[in-house]
């Protein structure tokens, strides 16, 4: 399947759920659509339906094992399209001696693990970047 039937597929699945009064979440995942903060915004942009939104889940994204973009950055691009917030808490290390990258899940009231405690807690729903990424960087 390609982006562009993707994206009509939201589309009709979208327009489905607002018939019925529900929205819908598109959930970041490696090796889709939906597997960089870039190419969510674009797949929820084409879909271009108000009840369709993304859910930046980027524990998906940090617990890999290579390089990939930083969290604050992913969420600034996300956080205007986001209707739904599922969240987890990682370590991450990288080695630059090997290029060897490790991850695991974190205890959420770990405030050492890479989004910290205070990130998560304090957004505030309904918010838009810049101004939700200001809360975050202030507090967390």
């Amino acid at each position: 399947m390609n982006r562009e039937k993707a994206a009509h597929r939201f589309r009709e699945l979208g327009e489905y759920a607002a018939e019925r009064g529900v929205s819908l979440s598109l959930e970041m995942y490696e090796g889709t659509f939906l597997g960089t903060a870039d190419s969510s915004v674009e797949l929820v942009t084409a879909a271009d339906l108000p009840n369709v939104g993304l859910c930046p889940d980027i524990g998906n994204i940090v617990r890999l094992h290579r390089e990939v973009e930083d969290w604050r950055e992913m969420l600034q691009k996300m956080l205007p399209h986001t209707n739904y917030w599922q969240l987890k808490n990682y370590f991450r290390d990288y080695d630059p001696a090997t290029g060897a990258y490790a991850s695991a899940p974190a205890p959420w009231l770990l405030a050492s693990s890479i989004t910290g405690r205070r990130s998560a807690w304090r957004w505030k729903p309904g918010l838009r970047a810049p101004s939700a990424w200001n809360t975050m960087a202030a507090t967390g």
